[in-house]
This record gives structure tokens, sequence and C-alpha cells, in this order.
């Protein structure tokens, strides 16, 4: 049951993770990050939503596009921009960047750009979980583009045998980088016959709206927990800006114009919920969106203040044969 403090809590996160983009997005070029950036706007309800439907000894492994992740299931706003700048403080001490997030003391249990590559990691995370008859489960988190790697539905399979608890999450936002579906597949191509086929439980949401997220993953943890695993939930969503870097890509667009992703905007979306459905007197709202900035501010500035790595520890953990 979806309550106004499950809702605001909602709003808190997922506005968070549009401001901190926002923050990312202006200094990128003007001061130059030295880090590949895959900004997650537009995609804040399936991060949010399917975090909150966690518990503390759940595990969730990302992709390159992945702060929006990080930030759901808890992590260091500070942290993930002193990581993002190279700096000791960093969540991974500066030396893997955007792309290579890890903060095991939220569960968070890291995030590789390698296209799918993820899966098979968060799979064996899964067994670990039933092998060893620990608490939680595990979420992936991963793209339509990256769905159609191969090691994908071997993982899927290999979950499926060993009905592991483990969920598959599909960010689908249209687009392999700026290929789109149509490009790519076959128009007989089934996404519930593929999944179902390799013994998994098929589900599809609303990825641009918060309660469409929740409600479904929630009672898909619920089953997980339950020992009745594999699941995927597919969740089609607007990718705000292009597939890398801090600009729109307005050309390859077709059903997700600008016009469309704003009016279907999951962070607007849930404000309007709540002022609406929820009786929450605007005043709050921009408290809520003052106090926000406000921590995503003084994150984001003391992360640029913070030390840089010492020259010594350059060179720690890197192995050449």
């Amino acid at each position: 049951m979806i309550t106004q403090e499950i809702l605001q809590d909602a709003y808190e996160r997922m506005l968070t993770i549009r401001l901190a983009e926002d923050a990312i997005e202006k200094d990128f070029i003007a001061n130059k990050i030295f880090s590949f950036y895959h900004s997650s706007k537009g995609q804040e309800a399936v991060a949010v939503g399917v975090a909150m439907a966690l518990q503390d000894d759940d595990r969730m492994y990302g992709n390159h596009r992945s702060h929006a992740h990080y930030i759901a299931k808890g992590g260091s706003l500070y942290r993930m921009f002193a990581e993002i700048y190279g700096k000791a403080d960093g969540c991974c001490r500066g030396y893997g960047g955007s792309m290579h997030m890890l903060d095991k003391s939220v569960g968070f249990m890291g995030s590789s750009p390698i296209l799918g590559s993820i899966v098979p990691i968060a799979t064996g995370s899964a067994f670990q979980q039933k092998a060893d008859a620990v608490p939680g489960i595990t979420v992936c988190f991963f793209g339509d583009g990256a769905s159609e790697e191969g090691v994908v539905y071997e993982s899927i399979n290999l979950a499926a045998v060993m009905k592991l608890p483990i969920l598959f999450v599909i960010e689908d936002n249209l687009y392999a980088v700026n290929t789109p579906q149509s490009a790519r597949r076959s128009p007989h191509f089934c996404r519930r016959k593929v999944y179902e086929g390799l013994g998994s439980t098929f589900n599809e949401c609303d990825g641009n709206d918060f309660a469409s997220v929740y409600r479904i993953a929630c009672a898909i943890t619920d089953s997980l927990r339950d020992g009745d695993g594999p699941a995927i939930l597919h969740a089609r969503v607007y990718r705000h800006m292009a597939h890398s870097g801090p600009i729109a890509d307005e050309s390859v667009r077709v059903d997700d114009t600008k016009e469309v992703r704003e009016a279907d905007d999951c962070v607007r979306a849930i404000e309007t919920d709540l002022t609406t459905e929820w009786s929450t007197p605007p005043n709050r709202i921009e408290e809520i969106r003052l106090d926000v900035q406000k921590r995503v501010t003084e994150a984001w500035t003391a992360a640029k203040q913070a030390p840089e790595p010492e020259g010594c520890d350059m060179m720690k953990g890197i192995y050449a044969n």
C-alpha cells in the first residue's frame, strides 16, 4: 500500500538524483570532469521504486548509468561526487569514476560499464545467497540494449535452473546508444515469450510512474523471498539526455520527443500526485526542494574541495601481466 509518507520519501530520493545529475551536467564541460558520464535523468522512478521495495541486506548491482541506483540504495552523495571527480574520498577512492560505483556499506555491490557484464556477476551473488542460506535477494539493473547480450540469456537461464533469488530489472529507454529497437529486432520478437521460455517470471511496469514500479517491485521481492525466483521486471522509461555526456540528442528521437518526455516526467508526476491526490501543501513541496538542493550543493562543493589521491597511492590495486 502506498502512503503519503512513502510517496514523499520517493519524491525526496528522486529529486536528489535529478538535482545531483543537474550539478554534474553543469560542471562537466566547464571544469572538464575526466570521467565518462551517463546521466540517469528521466529514469529516477525505476531506481527508487525498486530500491524502496528492498531491505537492508538485499544487494544491488548497476551498469554504466548507475548514479540513480547508487543514490536510491542509500549511497552517499558526497562519496559519489568525490568519485566522479577522482578524489580520495570517493566510494572507490577515485579509481573508478562515474561508471564504477561500489559501496558495500549500503548494499550497492558495484556497477560495470561493459555491456551486460554485471548480469552474470549479480547471478553469482544470488547463487551465493542461496548456497550459503544467507538472508536477502539480489537486484541487477541493465538496459534494453544490454539485454540482447548472450551472457544475459545464459545468466537468466542458469538463475531459473537453480531458482535463484534475483530480480533482473531491464530499463528500456528505447535506444541502444542511438539505435532504435526496430533496427535491432525482428518484428516478431516477444519479450514475455523469451523470458518465460527461459524459466523466469516476467513483469512489466510504467517506468515513468513511481507507483507502478513500486507496487510491482514489492510483489516481486516478496515472491523472491518465498523462493520463487528468478524474476524479470521490464520498465519502459524515457532517457532525457544523450546516451553519454551532458547533452540532448533530439535528432534521433521519434516517440520520445522533448515534449513527450516533459509531459511524462517522473519527478514532475510524483510532485503532482503529492499536491493533488494527497493534498500536500505547496509550501511543503518547496521546503523539500530547498532542503534537497541544499544537501546536493553542500555535497558537491565539499567533493570538489576534497583532497586528491596521494601520488604514492595511484598504483595501488593495479596489476599487469
